[in-house]
């Protein structure tokens, strides 16, 4: 027997299809009243990493007559590839960051925004903008242009600073500092000099960090952004580090260097990048679960490689397995990491699960 497709089973096929635009649109083109219904689910989140899609999707938010921007709460636009703004040439014919601009202003319900290579788009004015974003992903160096957009959004909890490139410009930090600024920071990823500026006073729990190439590259510089972290007005839970190509910290040592701080007694996750060769020397992994001593809230626990390591002895992950195998046979890895921290969960060695 046959049922028919009314309107709930056409949208709840949709949201199965919510990644397959085209299909969706294919489907929406049947009934006037079905293209309605599917409206939420094609602009509730989008990702464009090229102009021809990003300019197809501002003029539908402009012009479509169902105003289809007040379901847009997830946007990513990547501009690195175009981002010389062209200039208007009249009225009629805006300019690409002016288009950007008109259809970022009918996104009221806007959540999450991610603009990667934002910074190359100065002409672009957020005063008017009536959305209250959760969630900002920007790129260095923070213009004038970019300052009005944080400085409008209080209510963001998460943000991402992410350079065009690694080790590629960093901050003004002039434009983050002053009352009102991310008052609601839950959430911080960037680089170890944006950290000492955004830690201090603000609510921040989750902590990505990343190095710098226009910060000092030595262990006083680590040391501080791991002080500014003990600044913070709720305790960090969680730390994901990663400083591959520091000429002075590594993730191994950055350990003993986090006993210099508060973080041990509050840290529930902690992640670092290591190089794995380091780690082939079976005696390594009990000096790092006695390192591991004095995190009494620790519950999860994760070595991820380095790149450079993985480029520079790209066959270690099997002389890793084979370390591995011979190390399970010769003594209780549970109990080596449960002794050292009772309270560990999961431990996560280069993808093998220990505990």
């Amino acid at each position: 027997m046959t049922r028919q497709l009314t309107p709930e089973i056409l949208v709840l096929i949709a949201g199965h299809l919510a990644r397959d635009k085209p299909t969706l649109l294919n489907m929406s083109m049947l009934r006037k009243e079905i293209y309605s219904l599917m409206l939420p689910i094609l602009y509730h989140s989008n990702e464009f990493l090229e102009l021809a899609g990003t300019l197809r999707f501002c003029q539908a938010i402009i012009h479509h007559p169902e105003s289809p921007g007040r379901f847009v709460h997830q946007l990513y636009m990547q501009l690195l590839f175009w981002g010389i703004p062209v200039p208007r040439m009249s009225p009629d014919n805006p300019s690409v960051p002016e288009i950007v601009q008109i259809s970022l202003n009918r996104m009221p319900n806007l959540q999450g925004l991610s603009l990667f290579g934002l910074s190359l788009f100065d002409p672009i004015d957020f005063s008017d903008c009536s959305f209250k974003l959760k969630s900002l992903l920007i790129t260095p160096p923070v213009t004038k242009f970019t300052a009005i957009l944080i400085r409008s959004q209080p209510t963001i909890v998460e943000l991402k600073i992410a350079p065009l490139k690694p080790g590629g410009q960093c901050i003004d930090a002039d434009h983050l500092i002053g009352p009102g600024i991310f008052p609601n920071l839950k959430t911080l990823t960037a680089c170890t000099k944006a950290i000492r500026v955004l830690a201090p006073g603000r609510p921040i729990e989750h902590v990505v960090m990343q190095m710098c190439s226009k910060d000092d590259l030595n262990t006083a510089s680590i040391l501080a952004t791991l002080a500014s972290l003990d600044q913070t007005s709720t305790p960090v839970k969680s730390l994901w580090a990663d400083l591959d190509g520091h000429p002075e910290v590594n993730g191994w040592n950055l350990i003993e260097l986090l006993k210099s701080t508060e973080l041990p007694s509050s840290l529930v996750r902690l992640t670092i990048k290591a190089n794995l060769m380091v780690a082939k020397d079976p005696n390594h992994l009990g000096c790092v679960t006695r390192s591991l001593q004095g995190f009494t809230a620790l519950k999860y626990f994760e070595v991820e490689e380095t790149t450079q390591g993985v480029i520079e002895h790209p066959d270690i992950h099997e002389m890793f397995d084979t370390m591995f195998s011979a190390l399970g046979e010769m003594i209780d890895m549970d109990a080596l990491w449960r002794d050292s921290c009772p309270n560990l969960i999961s431990v996560k060695l280069f993808d093998k699960n220990v505990v």
